[in-house]
């Protein structure tokens, strides 16, 4: 509808009547909105003023209300407090929005919360049957061990074995030259074989050796001492533990090529520092890493100072001995560039002491070259090649990890060489 500022609101207030659907001649109230969210706020309209001087503009709305009797009255006593009631009425349909979201976002977090909970309770099933068998795992190999244990203290258990003049006559010839191996200050030394097995037999000279002269030293007295158990020269008494102390400094010298004395604690430091490489002689050649220092080790421990602490010299230094007298492993000990030269211990087999292609692993826990491990079966052995124990079974486990690691290692050496070659070129 199209109005003039300088007309009146009453001019129109019959058409306004029409709009409305009013019929007769009821009296009419006007508003103008002012304000409609969030409160509702309206402004009474003078019917008898003009719409300029009421401030009506265009597109303003304007709101009317019929005045009824008392008895008909509506519910809404005026236009502003029906349109507040809308409001009202707006508001709530919005918190009721607002709380049906909330009660879905609740819902799909409680719904996470049981899957996860969920997922937790399988990963600790699983983790729980891991367990046990892990635990299975380790209480066989500890009974396994516990086993062979118990056979190594059995087999260990040895008697002295004695022998008169004359088996000893008997097994040299008569001690004839034929079975001598050398003449030593101590006496002569002779081989013989007793009850299959090689031995050394020492014919003492106790005239040259203890019946000296009052006021004379034996002969080459300072190139020996090095080589005399400590003990023997303050007790003057010789024993099988004084040849292992001799044995030891032995052993040191023919690794490092050094001289005897104090030579045991020289070792001793490097090997504690890992660094044994700087006193290997190295003009004996590449030594093997591994027999090396197990050589090392035991020349140390058979140069102790103490008797007690020294090995036996049949239960302990012949059976290192024995197990190094084997073909030896090709990585030398001191490695000539880098420590990569050197190949790991864990990828030799200890049959062939070679890099393995099929490793196999044993009821003993010992990991194997699989086709010499199934000769060394068909040759008829069922005991340990590393323990010398018999083998709970002939089962082998192929160790697929450790044949993966031995892959990636010749892949980088191979690829390492093709390097060195194309730098070279």
């Amino acid at each position: 509808m199209y109005v003039k500022d300088s007309w009146t609101v009453s001019h129109v207030l019959q058409t306004l009547r029409n709009l409305a659907g009013f019929r007769g001649s009821g009296r009419i109230e006007l508003y103008k909105e002012i304000k409609f969210d969030p409160w509702v706020l309206c402004e009474a309209i003078d019917l008898h003023r003009t719409f300029s001087e009421n401030e009506i503009v265009t597109e303003d709305i304007i709101c009317y209300q019929k005045i009824l009797k008392t008895q008909d009255l509506p519910k809404y006593h005026s236009v502003a407090s029906f349109l507040q009631h809308i409001c009202d009425q707006k508001i709530v349909n919005e918190l009721n929005c607002e709380t049906e979201e909330e009660e879905e976002m609740k819902r799909q977090i409680l719904e996470e919360k049981i899957a996860g909970l969920e997922h937790q309770a399988s990963a600790d099933r699983l983790e729980k049957v891991e367990t046990l068998i892990a635990y299975d795992q380790m209480k066989h190999e500890r009974d396994n061990a516990v086993r062979q244990v118990n056979e190594l203290r059995d087999q260990s258990t040895h008697a002295i074995l004695k022998f008169s003049r004359c088996d000893l006559e008997q097994a040299t010839e008569h001690f004839t030259d034929a079975c001598k191996v050398g003449d030593t200050e101590y006496g002569r030394t002779y081989k013989a074989i007793m009850h299959g097995t090689e031995v050394a037999i020492k014919l003492s000279s106790t005239e040259s050796l203890f019946q000296q002269e009052p006021g004379t030293c034996p002969p080459n007295l300072m190139e020996r001492l090095p080589y005399m158990d400590p003990e023997f020269i303050t007790t003057r008494e010789l024993t099988t533990l004084s040849d292992v102390y001799s044995f030891g400094v032995i052993i040191l010298r023919l690794l490092t090529g050094m001289a005897p004395l104090n030579l045991s604690k020289k070792v001793a430091a490097e090997l504690e520092s890992d660094n044994l490489h700087r006193l290997i002689d190295k003009s004996a050649g590449d030594w093997p890493y591994k027999e090396a220092k197990q050589l090392a080790v035991l020349g140390v421990r058979c140069a102790e100072m103490a008797r007690e602490k020294r090995p036996d010299l049949l239960n302990d230094v012949w059976r290192v001995v024995r197990l190094l007298m084997r073909k030896p492993s090709s990585c030398p000990y001191f490695p000539p560039a880098s420590p990569e030269v050197c190949v790991p211990a864990p990828f030799i087999c200890p049959i062939l002491m070679e890099i393995m292609k099929d490793p196999q692993v044993a009821s003993d826990g010992f990991t194997y070259e699989g086709e010499a491990l199934r000769r060394w079966f068909d040759s008829g052995n069922n005991r340990s090649p590393m323990t010398n124990l018999v083998l709970p079974d002939l089962k082998l486990i192929p160790n697929r990890v450790l044949r993966s690691s031995i892959h990636e290692y010749l892949r980088q050496q191979k690829q390492q060489q093709q390097q060195e070659e194309g730098s070279v070129t």
